[in-house]
């Protein structure tokens, strides 16, 4: 399976450099990305036992990436980007959740006056508008990320998507020019073929699924002066993501079921070096009826030359007819997210740090238990180089 899947990014790299060569003379290409390694050391405690376990995480991007401009003024652009991710504990067996090479990003853009369009997959509006939790960033450690489920069973984050599986996907998508610090965006994600058996790995025939999500966003980015010096920096995004929830019949052709909803924002205060900010996402699933997923939470950093220092903190919430599955299979109804760390540049696009993350979770009460009387509680410290380029 690696092999075949590294086939095709082979050919994705093959076929862009032979279409840089037929291309016009301006066209080009180039590759970037970023290689993240930390070695973690991890305690989990539960009701039965406690234990300690030490690992490495790798979570590596690659994006191939050509543009050019036409001789009518037009910018035109592709984007073919894949993660490859490797984790393995103390025993040696590759963390199931991260050993895989992933499809990102994969797209072409038209961009000019008019703003820019995009057709292909990427997130939705609403998400590449969002402004995150502050963090440190130690890699792509960071409370406010969908890959804390190193710690965090399903990991999470406040720009949310409106059902697993969804976050990237073929979308066509409009982004304004920015006036005065603002830019509006909107995403449209049209249902694959109606003749498959699923959409978005989910059976038409057992379960429902979103047809036709609409995202739309706004994002303002500026700076006021406060003194002769210094400027205060401001960001603020908010964001909203519909989508028809249809569950069908079986065997009846009867389309029935929840329409989804999921509402973010975001804001940031940035002077002297200091940022300090916070979010908010919520999600009403086609799957889980009036139920409710809230992620919230603020955090502060500091950064001065080189160094970079901050703590952040998220809570997920989900209503009584809302579950969040742990990888060990256990169910939660919420848990609170916390990080602290420093964060120190060796030299352009090289990263060194070290981070300290705890999460506290808080069991399902009523209906059916966990396997466990408790749920798992994890501290983790993790030390980490990245180099992008």
């Amino acid at each position: 399976m690696i092999m075949k899947r590294s086939l095709s990014v082979a050919i994705v790299a093959a076929t862009l450099a032979t279409g840089a060569a037929n291309a016009a003379e301006n066209l080009q290409l180039g590759v970037s990305g970023a290689l993240h390694n930390a070695f973690t050391v991890q305690d989990v405690l539960n009701d039965n036992a406690e234990y300690d376990f030490a690992s490495h995480r790798s979570d590596n991007l690659v994006s191939l990436n050509g543009n050019t401009v036409l001789d009518n003024g037009l910018k035109v652009g592709a984007v073919a980007s894949f993660s490859f991710a490797l984790a393995k504990d103390a025993s040696g067996s590759a963390n199931g959740s991260q050993g895989n090479i992933y499809q990102e990003e994969i797209y072409a853009n038209v961009g000019g006056s008019f703003g820019d369009v995009y057709l292909g997959r990427r997130r939705n509006a609403a998400s590449l508008s969002h402004v995150f939790i502050p963090s440190v960033g130690n890699g792509t450690f960071a409370v406010d990320d969908s890959r804390m489920n190193a710690f965090i069973g399903g990991g999470t984050t406040t720009a949310v998507s409106l059902e697993t599986g969804t976050e990237y996907a073929n979308r066509v998508q409009y982004f304004t020019p920015r006036f005065e610090g603002l830019q509006l965006a909107a995403s449209f994600t049209p249902d694959t073929d109606p003749n498959e058996s699923k959409i978005n790995g989910i059976d038409r025939y057992s379960g429902a699924f979103i047809q036709n999500e609409i995202s739309g966003a706004l994002n303002y980015q500026n700076e006021f002066p406060v003194d002769g010096t210094n400027n205060i920096g401001t960001a603020f995004s908010a964001g909203y993501t519909y989508g028809k929830g249809v569950r069908p019949g079986f065997n009846t052709g009867a389309q029935t079921g929840q329409d989804a909803h999921a509402w973010q924002a975001g804001l940031a205060l940035s002077y002297i070096g200091f940022t300090l900010g916070g979010a908010y996402g919520e999600l009403q699933s086609a799957t889980d009826g009036d139920g409710r997923d809230r992620r919230y939470g603020i955090g502060l950093k500091y950064e001065t030359g080189p160094w970079t220092f901050g703590g952040s903190y998220l809570q997920r919430r989900v209503s009584e007819d809302t579950d969040i599955v742990l990888q060990n299979g256990e169910v939660i109804r919420s848990y609170n997210a916390y990080e602290l760390g420093g964060k120190y540049a060796l030299g352009p696009g090289v990263y060194t740090g070290v981070g300290f993350y705890f999460n506290d979770n808080a069991e399902k009460t009523g209906g059916v238990k966990p396997t466990q009387a408790k749920a798992e509680d994890s501290m983790a410290g993790v030390a980490n180089l990245s180099v992008h380029f």
